[in-house]
């Protein structure tokens, strides 16, 4: 597999900010990056579309895909099972797009010790707060949760942390700041895959020659106003 389409497996604890990154990196490199399907064995809602929102299965063909470790990672949710199978991360790089995974860290040691790593070969990004009170001052200002879910999120968050450090994760990224953050999550992604380098290049290209075609416009312009005295 070319290192460039190697997919990367993004963890950290909820409320830390790992959303927020990818959407800015994803809207700084329009088209680099793409989503998976995700297999599920609830029925389709109105408008959803298999393939596009989900692949709908019936829960004995997924039982057989997972006991062939034909998933990155799964879960058992009400009575229905979803899971993100190696095909469909596998899919988003024949695509030409860098698939970026969220996976908590349990699901994260299942990738490293199964038949995904092997092959999809990720890397591994664990996105961790500076210390707990910002994390949790991020939580209270989504205000989408309980006192209680709070709580309950925090716990897991350190318990997420303590585990992640006998993890051989790629890079660790402390989210204090979150614009000091996102230079070092794209420079992370810059290191990686060296393409994105070339399209910011042609980016900043694009932009400075709109700024020269601009400049010598205006100059145009006022030259022609001096030369017929002032007079439009």
């Amino acid at each position: 597999m070319s290192d460039e389409l190697r997919p990367v497996v993004m963890c950290g604890p909820s409320g830390v900010g790992k959303t927020t990154l990818k959407e800015m990196l994803m809207e700084k490199y329009p088209g680099k990056f793409g989503f998976s399907v995700s297999h599920t064995t609830r029925p389709p809602r109105t408008g959803e579309v298999d393939g596009r929102d989900y692949f709908f299965s019936d829960k004995a063909g997924m039982e057989e895909m997972i006991k062939e470790d034909k998933f990155v990672e799964y879960a058992r949710v009400h009575r229905n099972i979803y899971g993100t199978s190696i095909s469909a991360v596998q899919n988003v790089r024949e695509a030409g797009r860098i698939c970026i995974l969220d996976i908590d860290i349990q699901g994260v040691k299942t990738i490293m010790n199964g038949t995904a790593h092997k092959e999809l070969m990720p890397y591994y990004l664990f996105v961790q707060p500076h210390e707990f009170s910002a994390l949790e001052a991020r939580l209270r200002k989504r205000a989408t949760d309980t006192e209680e879910q709070i709580q309950t999120r925090i716990e897991t968050a350190k318990k997420e942390i303590a585990a992640s450090k006998t993890v051989p994760f790629d890079k660790f990224l402390t989210n204090e700041n979150l614009e000091d953050a996102f230079v070092e999550y794209e420079s992370f992604f810059l290191d990686l895959y060296p393409s994105l380098s070339k399209q910011e290049e042609v980016a900043g290209s694009m932009f400075r020659n709109r700024r020269c075609l601009t400049k010598a416009f205006l100059s145009s312009l006022l030259i022609g106003f001096a030369f017929h005295g002032g007079k439009v």
